[in-house]
């Protein structure tokens, strides 16, 4: 018997959002990306570790936290004037 989609998606947050507990977002960074982190971040810490917990995860929410993510890595790339290039996934 094969794990849900739904508590495969679940165990990994709850895994991933361990590292967002203590996570510092520098002042300096721009307004748009500090408020992206701060989304990808309460949201993972409540669907790793808080009310929703183990609760309606879907593949939905993760491809979109996913794309976050690359917005966010672009994002500090660019503040760090590193170039940078989006790639694509498959």
């Amino acid at each position: 018997m094969g794990m849900s989609e739904t508590s495969a998606l679940s165990i990994w947050i709850n895994g991933a959002s361990d590292h967002l507990y203590d996570l510092v977002i520098p002042e300096s960074l721009p307004l748009s990306l500090k408020k992206k982190i701060e989304k990808l971040r309460d949201e993972a810490l409540d669907y790793g570790h808080g009310s929703k917990m183990m609760k309606e995860l879907t593949m939905k929410k993760y491809q979109e936290w996913r794309s976050l993510l690359d917005e966010i890595a672009l994002g500090v790339d660019k503040w760090l004037e590193v170039k940078a290039e989006k790639a694509q996934h498959g």
